[in-house]
């Protein structure tokens, strides 16, 4: 069997042509938006790291009015409801991955629907748990303190059951 040419070698065979993958069509809508920029924040992990480490946040539940809401608008005291709950996203600025303009376009407001419209599939609870200060009181959002984006909103972005809107939930 020395002699024999090839022997103990396989013989591959060229894999056959892959169909090309089929995009699917845009609408004129997503045409129109205006693409995300990328912007340089810290690592995600290691704020949920350090955020681990520290021991929840706590505020007396009675006074987490609207009114004491709107007065932590700034990037240096930037509380935002989501969902109903007040969060302390101070500490969060740096590592939000959109930025922290993104973030503090919902300083001192109620930003669900911003936050629901880009991040549905992202649980605020799960990255902000230690963040949490508790459930804003005083009834539904007065409609100045919703928050609003300075970009278009994606795609079918104000149609997302369950977002708090001025007025109640839809």
């Amino acid at each position: 069997n020395k002699g024999e040419e090839g022997a103990g070698r396989r013989h591959l065979t060229p894999a056959a042509p892959q169909p090309k993958r089929m995009r699917t069509p845009i609408t004129q809508q997503q045409q129109q938006q205006q693409p995300r920029r990328k912007v340089k924040s810290k690592n995600q992990f290691a704020y949920m790291k350090i955020m681990a480490d520290n021991k929840p946040l706590s505020y007396p539940s009675d006074k987490l009015t609207w009114d004491e809401v709107s007065k932590h608008n700034s990037r240096h005291d930037c509380w935002t409801v989501i969902n109903g709950i007040v969060y302390d996203v101070t500490s969060y600025l740096d590592y939000h991955p959109g930025g922290k303009g993104e973030l503090l376009q919902g300083a001192g407001k109620d930003c669900t629907q911003l936050f629901n419209a880009y991040h549905p599939w992202v649980s605020e609870g799960a990255i902000l748990r230690n963040a949490r200060l508790g459930p804003v009181v005083g009834g539904h959002c007065p409609p100045e303190m919703v928050a609003k984006s300075h970009d278009k909103l994606p795609v079918n972005a104000t149609n997302i059951p369950g977002v708090m809107r001025p007025g109640g939930v839809v």
